[in-house]
């Protein structure tokens, strides 16, 4: 990645970041800033992974998809560089992933965007994002997740993604199980980064939450940020905003101020799908992302205190490096039906698996071949008061976005 960008000029250096890590809510963090930042009048930048749809959706300005035309001609810039560099091997060849942040970086200098919210793609030490010097680093709730790659510990984790905190910098730190934020504390004293708490920086206050969103208050040192609306569904959304302001208010004055106004009428106007997304009542037609098992006992969570449902069918599909066990043993206690499928990937030739963990449950399952004849299944077993949702994967998610014509 170095090589390469030094290849190209640099563009990582022509560009401010805000730099996101961590298990849970990068994604949402990431999009919360974003929408924060178009409405203060910002030019924003967002790289996000995985795409639902649209590969495009990963390269973004104020919610616009970069155009077919422009990733086009800027495969066409990069590609003398990274034939050179495949063809000299020295670190294996090109991913896929970072030929698609190299991109982000070149797309994002050449349009001279105002700031750029990064999401790293695995971990933090060796992901393709790493390469660039950060405003502000945010590590989002770390849990296990990649265990083949990051290690089965959430200290093993934590190191990984603490990497991305860089000597001097400020490093804004979302709530984490003890030993993860024992790690991270540790990585900012020897990169002499501040250490930024959410819980010590930004208190919360939830007036309401509902099936449509969430009315809440934030207050920190600098700013009260009272009666929020945020259209996203959970508790946990609450949070990431918290920790999304708590990175607004890091940056350095030359930045510029965020005002409430802005705030407020970035969460207003938010709209990420594939969380919680309720896109069909009675009876409820729910699809999110959640593929870990604390994800996974998010959405349960949410779905009890936000919905009211006498039955759930459950739709999934697990890719082959999750912990099924685990995210089946977290679907236990709220599903009596699960209709197992896969997504069109390779990765999810996992149904022999889930429906062994499935197996003297006391639950009912059954085996489809797709996603459509899945949904097609629970909708033919689901009663008007009852609730099905899609899950364990943002791939099987962005399937059923195209088959239900929402995406």
């Amino acid at each position: 990645m170095e090589e390469l960008c030094d290849k190209l000029g640099h563009p990582q250096r022509k560009i401010k970041v805000i730099h996101i890590a961590g298990t849970k809510g990068k994604g949402s963090t990431a999009a919360i800033l974003t929408a924060i930042f178009k409405a203060a009048g910002f030019k924003t930048g967002l790289f996000i992974s995985p795409h639902l749809v649209d590969l495009r959706e990963r390269i973004r300005i104020n919610d616009q998809l970069i155009s077919e035309e422009e990733l086009t001609e800027l495969v066409d810039t990069i590609k003398p560089h990274t034939d050179r560099i495949q063809a000299l091997g020295a670190f294996g060849e090109l991913t896929y992933f970072e030929l698609l942040t190299v991109l982000a970086f070149c797309y994002f200098a050449e349009k001279q965007v105002d700031i750029t919210i990064l999401e790293v793609g695995l971990g933090g030490r060796f992901d393709a994002t790493n390469v660039i010097e950060p405003l502000v680093s945010v590590i989002t709730p770390i849990s296990l997740d990649h265990t083949d790659i990051l290690g089965g510990t959430i200290e093993s984790i934590a190191e990984e993604k603490a990497q991305i905190i860089k000597k001097g910098n400020k490093a804004v730190i979302a709530p984490q199980p003890p030993e993860a934020m024992a790690v991270l504390r540790r990585r900012c004293e020897e990169m002499q980064a501040e250490f930024c708490p959410c819980k010590e920086i930004i208190s919360t206050t939830i007036h309401r939450i509902s099936n449509i969103g969430c009315l809440f208050s934030l207050h920190s040192p600098v700013k009260h940020y009272d009666n929020l609306w945020l259209p996203l569904l959970g508790r946990h959304q609450v949070e990431n905003t918290a920790t999304a302001i708590a990175a607004i208010e890091q940056l350095p004055p030359e930045i510029g101020d965020i005002s409430y106004q802005a705030v407020r009428q970035g969460l207003a106007e938010l709209s990420w799908p594939g969380r919680v997304q309720i896109v069909e009542r009675r009876p409820y037609l729910v699809l999110d992302g959640a593929h870990n098992v604390d994800s996974i006992r998010v959405l349960r969570e949410t779905l009890k205190e936000v919905l009211s449902f006498r039955r759930a069918i459950v739709v999934i599909g697990i890719a082959a490096d999750k912990d099924i066990a685990g995210i089946v043993r977290e679907l236990f206690p709220f599903a009596e039906e699960f209709i197992i499928t896969r997504a069109k990937t390779g990765r999810f030739e996992t149904r022999d698996r889930i429906e062994t963990e499935l197996r003297g449950s006391g639950k009912k399952v059954v085996v489809t071949d797709d996603l459509p004849t899945a949904i097609a299944r629970a909708r033919a077993d689901a009663l008007p008061e009852e609730c099905i949702v899609v899950t364990g994967s943002f791939y099987l998610v962005g399937e059923a976005m195209e088959y239900l014509g929402i995406a």
